[in-house]
């Protein structure tokens, strides 16, 4: 049996700085609109980040940062592409992200990523 092998892309953060989690919500149609952006971590059932844009356009959707990331995570709309941005990073933030985009009628698409957190070397006393 062979199986298929891909790399994830990888992205990378310092503690204490910023990661930028891209993630592609062009519409393949004019007339589509994205419905909803689900953001999930490694294995996790709940998402970590969601934007509803099912009654507004995607620019006056709602957000809802999970507890996971809470006040330190925003997806930014207006950036080509969208990003999910982490403030400041820990090292527990480094792991599997999967971007899931909804449309009102195109078929669902996920993107996943690879987050690697450097930490900051500790100075020592000699």
């Amino acid at each position: 049996m062979l199986l298929e092998t891909f790399e994830l892309p990888e992205y990378h953060a310092v503690t204490g700085g910023r990661a930028e989690l891209p993630c592609n919500i062009t519409q393949h149609s004019t007339e589509d609109k994205v419905s909803l952006v689900l953001w999930y971590k490694e294995d996790a059932r709940a998402p970590i980040y969601s934007v509803d844009a099912r009654n507004s356009p995607l620019e006056k959707a709602k957000h809802f940062p999970g507890a996971t990331l809470g006040s330190r995570a925003y997806f930014e709309t207006f950036t080509k592409p969208t990003i999910l941005r982490i403030e400041p990073i820990q090292e527990k933030d480094a792991g599997i992200y999967r971007c899931r985009v909804d449309y009102r009628w195109a078929r669902t698409f996920t993107h996943s990523m690879m987050l690697n957190v450097i930490g900051k070397p500790h100075l020592m006393n000699v």
